[in-house]
């Protein structure tokens, strides 16, 4: 599919925005390539998980895509919401604490 044969230009297009333009531009700009992508990619799909791994810096409507695949037992992405939280606490520290606390706020 599109996406992945595209992923590494994606990704190197992010990097060139965030170093050459302001960083309110590059986050209303990844923030709209990130919706789409979580919009098109199937629920299972790890390539959303690598990106927001590899992105230069994640806008903070993500948390807000990631706490809609946890929110409900019967989501479909719940399992790729859980691993990529886990991902994100474990290799983005800036991520680590937003993303620990909603893990948390799932097993109350």
């Amino acid at each position: 599919s599109l996406p992945h044969e595209r992923h590494e230009l994606l990704l190197a297009w992010a990097y060139a925005e965030f170093r050459e333009h302001s960083l309110e531009r590059y986050d209303e700009l990844a923030d709209v390539l990130l919706a789409s992508l979580h919009e098109r990619l199937a629920p299972n799909d790890r390539l959303w998980t690598k990106l927001l791994l590899q992105m230069p810096r994640l806008p903070r409507t993500v948390l807000e895509l990631l706490r809609s695949d946890v929110a409900s037992a019967a989501s479909p992405r719940l399992t790729l919401g859980l691993t990529t939280l886990r991902d994100l606490a474990l290799q983005r520290d800036a991520w680590r604490p937003a993303c620990l606390e909603l893990l948390l706020e799932l097993c109350t």
